[in-house]
């Protein structure tokens, strides 16, 4: 795979976000976690997902 391919993996794309603030509620942060079966960085106040993988 070129370079395009390896930064869209879930574990290269999704660190980049993880401790980032929540674009939905106030006091959330984003964290590394699975929702529903997916690798997604969701919300840990929140629980909503920022970015997921399908």
């Amino acid at each position: 795979m070129g370079e395009m391919g390896d930064v869209a993996r879930p574990e290269r794309l999704l660190p980049r976000f993880e401790g980032q603030d929540c674009k939905f509620c106030d006091e959330g942060e984003l964290v590394r976690e699975q929702y529903k079966g997916s690798p997604a960085v969701v919300c840990d106040e929140c629980d909503v997902p920022q970015i997921r993988f399908f």
